[in-house]
C-alpha cells in the first residue's frame, strides 16, 4: 500500500514538473520588433506589443551610433491600410573606417486589409545630411509583406523592390535626400494574418568621421482602386468643369 502511495505522489510530482517546464518554455513573443546592426554585429531587438510603438532605440558600436525615435505599425490594420513607419532615424560615425548598418523593423498579426480585392504596396524614405558621408556611401531601402506572418521575415513574394537610386540630393552632400519611389506592387492575393517588414541598409565609406544624418521610411498596404471607379471618378471632371463655368458666368 505504501509503495503505491509513493508511486502516485512521485507520478504527481513528475506531472507538475512538466506543467511548470511546459508553462516557462516558451515565452510571450513581443510582436512589434527594431533590429539593429553594426558592421555584421546582430543587437537585441527592441520590442513592443504589436500595434504600439518602440521608442529610442539606441545602438553604439565601433564608432556609429544608431538612434531611432520610433519605430510603429497600426496591426492589426484596418479596411484602409496596413502600414508600418521608422521615425527619425539617425546615425553617427566618430571615426574614419568603412561601416555597414542595416535598420529592420517590423509587425505581426495583420488582418486587414486582405486581398481579394487587389492591394497596392508603396514605401518610401527620405532623409537630412547634416554633415556628409564620404565618396562612395550610400543608403537603400525596401519592405516586405509576409504571407507566413514571420517576425521581420523577408520573403521575396511580396516586395516593393530595392530603392537604391536617389531622386533628390544624396548622403555624400548635405540637404536633403530622398530615394526614388519604388514601383507600387500589386497584389491579388493575401490572407490574414501577415506580417510587413521594412529594411534599411547603410554604406558609410571609409573617411566619414564626423557625419551625422537623420532619415524615416514608411511602407503601406491599401486597397487598390477598381478601374471602374477611376473611370467614374474621370466621368465627373467633365460635370464639374460645367458647374464652374456656369458659376463663372453668373
Amino acid at each position: 500500500m505504501r509503495r503505491f502511495e509513493l508511486r502516485s505522489s512521485l507520478s504527481a510530482l513528475a506531472a507538475l514538473a512538466g506543467l511548470m517546464i511546459v508553462g516557462t518554455a516558451s515565452p510571450a513573443r513581443a510582436d512589434l520588433e527594431l533590429q539593429i546592426t553594426i558592421d555584421g554585429n546582430v543587437f537585441a531587438p527592441f520590442t513592443g506589443a504589436s500595434g504600439t510603438f518602440v521608442t529610442n532605440g539606441i545602438t553604439t558600436f565601433n564608432g556609429v551610433t544608431v538612434v531611432v525615435s520610433s519605430a510603429a505599425s497600426n496591426s492589426p490594420g484596418d479596411p484602409t491600410s496596413a502600414n508600418t513607419t521608422g521615425a527619425t532615424n539617425k546615425i553617427t560615425v566618430a571615426n574614419n573606417a568603412a561601416h555597414t548598418v542595416v535598420i529592420n523593423y517590423g509587425d505581426t498579426g495583420f488582418n486587414s486589409p486582405t486581398a481579394p480585392p487587389a492591394l497596392t504596396m508603396t514605401s518610401q524614405l527620405g532623409g537630412s545630411v547634416d554633415t556628409k558621408l564620404a565618396a562612395g556611401s550610400s543608403i537603400t531601402f525596401q519592405s516586405y509583406a509576409d504571407p507566413a506572418n514571420g517576425q521581420n521575415s523577408t520573403p521575396g513574394t511580396f516586395t516593393t523592390g530595392l530603392q537604391n537610386t536617389y531622386k533628390q540630393g544624396n548622403v555624400t552632400a548635405a540637404g536633403s535626400f530622398a530615394l526614388t519611389d519604388a514601383t507600387p506592387l500589386t497584389i491579388s492575393t493575401l490572407a490574414s494574418p501577415y506580417s510587413m517588414t521594412s529594411v534599411t541598409s547603410v554604406s558609410i565609406a571609409a573617411g566619414s568621421s564626423g557625419a551625422v544624418f537623420n532619415f524615416s521610411s514608411s511602407s503601406q498596404l491599401t486597397p487598390t482602386p477598381e478601374p471602374s471607379t477611376i473611370a467614374l471618378a474621370f466621368a465627373g471632371l467633365p460635370a464639374l468643369g460645367l458647374v464652374w463655368a456656369r458659376r463663372k458666368r453668373a
